[in-house]
C-alpha cells in the first residue's frame, strides 16, 4: 500500500501524458509489459490496456525479428506441445507459461489471434511509440539482432523509439541510431522502484 502511494504521489508529479504516447512490448519474457506498469509508465488492464502478442511469453530475438518481418505469417506453425507448464514450441522457440489454462490448440488460437490483432492495430496509432524489448542471457541478444530489430521498428513505425531494457552490464556498451539503452537491475519484489529508480527511468526515456 505505502509502494502504491509512493508510486501515485510520483506519477502526479510528472504528469505523464498517457494519451499522447503508446508503450507496446516486444519481448523477450512479461517484464517489458509487467515492468512499465509497475512504473506507472504504462497503463493496466483494468483501465483498457489490451494484451498483445508478445507481452506474456518467452521469446527469442531471432524469433521477434522473424515475425515483425512476416507479419506473423508463420506463428502458429507447430508442432506445440502442451502440459501443466504452460505451451511449448521448438520450431520457433517460445513459452507460455501464462496460457496454462488453454487446453487445446483452438483454445490458444482463441487467446492468440486477438493478440496478434491488437498488436497490428496499436503500431497503427498516430501517437509516439515507445516498443521496450528486454533483453536476456541466453545468446542470441546480439549487437547485430539488437541492430535489426530497431532497423524493422523504425521501418514498421517511424514515429518509434527502440527501447532496451536490461539488468545485464555486458550490453551497457551496445549503441545504435535511435535505440535507447536503460540498465535497470530488476527491481525486487513485485518489480518495485524506488522514486530516485523511476526518476532515472523517466529522464532516460
Amino acid at each position: 500500500y505505502y509502494y502504491m502511494r509512493q508510486r501515485a504521489k510520483w506519477m502526479r508529479k510528472h504528469k505523464l501524458p498517457m494519451d499522447k504516447y503508446q508503450i507496446i512490448s516486444l519481448g523477450c519474457n512479461c517484464l517489458s509489459r509487467a515492468l512499465p506498469t509497475q512504473w506507472g509508465l504504462k497503463a493496466d488492464r483494468s483501465h483498457g490496456e489490451k494484451s498483445c502478442v508478445f507481452d506474456l511469453n518467452y521469446n527469442s530475438l531471432p524469433a521477434i525479428i522473424r515475425f515483425l518481418e512476416n507479419d506473423f505469417a508463420d506463428y502458429f506453425d507447430g508442432p506445440f506441445r502442451h502440459n501443466n507448464l504452460g505451451w511449448f514450441t521448438d520450431k520457433i522457440w517460445r513459452e507460455y507459461h501464462h496460457e496454462t489454462d488453454c487446453f487445446t490448440m483452438d483454445d490458444f488460437m482463441a487467446r492468440y489471434v486477438p493478440r496478434i490483432n491488437n498488436f497490428r492495430e496499436l503500431i497503427k496509432t498516430d501517437k509516439k511509440i515507445f516498443f521496450i524489448y528486454n533483453t536476456h542471457d541466453w545468446g542470441d541478444d546480439t549487437p547485430e539482432n539488437l541492430h535489426k530489430l530497431n532497423q524493422i521498428t523504425k521501418k514498421m513505425c517511424p514515429n518509434s523509439l527502440l527501447i532496451i531494457n536490461t539488468e545485464f552490464e555486458k550490453y551497457l556498451s551496445f549503441s545504435d541510431n535511435g535505440a535507447r539503452l536503460i540498465y535497470s537491475p530488476l527491481p525486487y519484489p513485485k518489480y518495485r522502484c524506488s522514486t530516485p529508480q523511476l526518476n532515472r527511468i523517466y529522464t532516460n526515456i
